[in-house]
């Protein structure tokens, strides 16, 4: 359920979706992404979000492919 304890439709759902993705896509490194999101490059519990980002992002990519990925991250404008 989302933040409104209502169920959340598909396109708030990718809209979640593609924001993490972006930020693992953007950054150039683990320690990059900590340093953009006020993390601590030396935080366990960073390393494992950034692990969760990184797979949910692959996942994301096998799911959609390559173009429709690239699409939904970086030529798709919510309103």
């Amino acid at each position: 359920y989302g933040h409104n304890g209502e169920p959340p439709e598909a396109d708030e759902v990718l809209d979640c979706l593609a924001s993490d993705a972006s930020s693992y896509e953007n950054a150039k490194s683990f320690e990059d992404w900590c340093s953009e999101y006020g993390y601590s490059s030396d935080s366990r519990k960073a390393e494992k979000l950034w692990q969760t980002v990184e797979r949910q992002a692959k996942k994301l990519r096998k799911l959609l492919g390559d173009s429709a990925y690239e699409t939904l991250l970086w030529n798709t404008e919510m309103e």
